[in-house]
């Protein structure tokens, strides 16, 4: 389990306190920021990274309690700053160095952590060099907010630069929250985000009123918020578009696409089938590497499903319905996207029975087999299934939140593949189309093919 660390409020006072009245004139104290940003990314991410991932950042520390653990090692590391001639700041700076660097989850010995601090840095770095170490890092740590862009892009590996178009859904935040974390998970492979564009729909309330405060928070994670698609594009390597309103997809898609970007479109590829077919067929013409899905996907006993033991399923999820898109391209798309993920594709003809607080969409497969999706838009919001193999039944969840997918789309980053075949990802469109042609036909059964030969004209 990972921790968050917000130190005492009194050593930030201390900490403040002390700064002010060592570097009290305007311009000393304004000359002595301007170095700390260069010294402490010298030091910081340079020679101390270096020196502590060399001799023990590879282990993780103990943590059988963690709040004895968090005051037992700042209490030795701040007896042992103050021996080395180091003030407060510093030692409150080798503190959170020790800190970020080490996995407060795991099974480390901490008197390796103590002996490592205790005896090899004083041998290796003298007086003077420690206490620049320390206190550079100490003072980058309480003005974090003000150079976090800057850091961050010193820290990001070349063809690593994440940029995000859209701040009106949670799973921008989400996203970045992970990547640009102060301890990223080794999945995450060096991928940090580094800028953003804002905008997304104009006219969906719920999507509109995110805007502000999403930017915001990303803003704390360093993310430099840009004022266009063109400018985001100039400053990253890979795309993810997480713009709510899949109506503006097509405009910011075509703008990657040009650029040459790999880009994971977030639900829904688009807000029509016809959209949809062009986006894939421009993607593909352009060679741009292309991955769309829902976090759904890949919920807990999925991985586990051999599709060709499958005789049929039936999957569950929300289906709020928004009035600018298709039904279930909104919120249905969930569980539509789980049925297809067991069952798989060749879905023949579709029919929907429709009622104003739910959906229950029955597909056909070309093999006999029948998958059902229930869409819920009243009681608590859940999401699941029942899948029926040759062995028995498999009952599918619970969700597991984001991580799964962006494990997904950084190993798509890094291969140009994507972890789900386009064909696959349209034809749970074409299933979505159809089951809202079955609605306008009271019912009537619907064929996919021929919602396809639609959509294509």
């Amino acid at each position: 389990m990972k921790v968050t660390i917000d130190p005492l409020p009194s050593q930030f006072l201390r900490a403040k306190k002390l700064f002010n009245r060592r570097f009290s004139p305007r311009a000393t104290r304004f000359k002595f920021v301007q170095d700390g940003f260069d010294q402490g990314r010298l030091y910081y991410l340079n020679s101390f990274t270096t020196l502590a991932h060399s001799q023990v950042g590879q282990y993780p520390l103990v943590n059988r309690n963690f709040v004895q653990d968090f005051h037992e090692v700042g209490n030795f590391v701040f007896r042992t700053a103050r021996r080395t001639g180091s003030n407060f700041l510093a030692s409150l700076g080798v503190f959170f160095i020790i800190l970020n660097r080490f996995d407060i989850s795991g099974a480390y010995p901490k008197w390796k952590v103590f002996t490592f601090i205790k005896f090899y840095m004083p041998s290796e770095l003298n007086r003077r060099q420690f206490s620049t170490l320390a206190l550079t890092a100490g003072a980058n740590y309480l003005l974090a907010p003000f150079h976090s862009y800057e850091l961050s892009k010193s820290c990001v590996a070349p063809g690593k630069r994440v940029g995000i178009i859209g701040l009106d859904t949670s799973h921008s935040v989400a996203f970045t929250n992970e990547l640009n974390n102060a301890t990223p998970k080794p999945d995450w492979l060096g991928y940090r985000v580094v800028a953003a564009y804002p905008k997304g729909s104009s006219d969906i309330e719920s999507s509109v009123k995110r805007i502000p405060g999403y930017t915001d928070e990303v803003k704390k994670m360093g993310v430099q918020i840009v004022s266009s698609v063109e400018e985001l594009l100039a400053k990253v390597d890979v795309v993810l578009l997480e713009t709510n309103d899949g109506r503006l997809h097509r405009e910011q898609a075509l703008k990657i696409f040009a650029a040459g970007k790999p880009v994971f479109i977030d639900k829904p590829l688009a807000a029509s089938l016809s959209d949809i077919v062009f986006l894939m067929e421009a993607a593909k013409k352009g060679k741009v590497p292309l991955f769309s899905a829902s976090s759904v996907r890949y919920m807990n006993g999925i991985a586990g499903i051999d599709k060709a033991q499958v005789v049929g399923a039936d999957t569950y999820s929300p289906a709020v319905l928004e009035k600018t898109h298709p039904d279930l391209f909104w919120y249905g798309i969930h569980g539509v996207e789980v049925l297809f993920a067991v069952m798989g594709t060749s879905c023949q003809s579709v029919v929907r029975l429709n009622t104003p607080n739910t959906d229950v969409v029955t597909g056909i497969w070309t093999d006999g087999r029948v998958g059902t999706f229930r869409g819920t838009r009243t009681g608590k919001h859940t999401y699941g299934g029942t899948v029926f193999t040759n062995g028995g039944t498999v009952t599918l969840g619970p969700y597991g939140g984001y991580n799964p997918l962006l494990k997904e789309i950084i190993q798509f980053f890094e291969t140009g593949v994507s972890p789900v075949d386009l064909n696959e990802t349209l034809e749970i469109y074409i299933f979505m189309e159809a089951a809202d042609e079955s609605k306008r036909k009271g019912g009537a059964s619907v064929r996919i093919d021929s919602v396809l030969k639609q959509a294509r004209k």
